[in-house]
């Protein structure tokens, strides 16, 4: 695949992901509450907090949503907090979410979300992953959530998009080179 069909997937992912009225872009989420650090033991997020909503290419299995927000600006090879919600919409859903890499960026911690037998619906589930950003350039990690119902189990994927440094400068598209 192209450089330049791989940016504009990119950037066809971030205005997928970033639709949703007055919510923040990426790289402008507002610093997470409690500075731990750790995956897992992430403050719960409210709506009010400048969640981005994750993009999916499914719209019509909407039994979880998933909302991002990053705590700083990305930058190479710096540490990058993420801050997960994760919102059942069915009752006694059990669920399941693993963070992938992606070239450009390696996942450190937090790369599974353990499975949650019972959670309820509307109920946020928070998850912190911290990942490393290897180069400057337009990146979309996977969050895979596999969800069971007492009626259902399913696979949605969802991209959550970074822009580290000044992503992709206007030059390096018209010429085709890599970052």
């Amino acid at each position: 695949m192209s450089h330049r069909v791989l940016v504009s997937l990119a950037l066809a992912l971030l205005v997928a992901g970033c639709g949703g009225g007055d919510e923040a872009g990426a790289g402008a989420a507002q610093p997470a509450s409690g500075a731990g650090g750790n995956a897992g033991t992430a403050k719960p997020r409210t709506a009010a907090d400048d969640m981005v909503a994750a993009a999916s290419p499914s719209r019509a299995a909407n039994n979880v949503e998933l909302k991002f927000a990053i705590a700083k600006r990305p930058a190479t090879g710096q540490p990058l907090e993420i801050d997960l919600q994760i919102l059942p919409k069915v009752a006694n859903t059990s669920l399941r979410v693993m963070v992938q890499n992606t070239d450009g960026v390696t996942v450190q911690s937090g790369a599974e979300f353990e499975r949650m037998n019972g959670a309820e619906p509307n109920v946020p589930l928070t998850h912190r992953v911290i990942v490393l950003p290897e180069r400057d350039g337009i990146f979309a990690i996977s969050a895979i959530t596999l969800i069971d119902t007492k009626d259902v189990s399913l696979t949605r994927v969802f991209a959550i998009p970074i822009i580290v440094g000044e992503g992709v400068v206007p030059a390096q598209l018209a010429a085709g080179t890599p970052q």
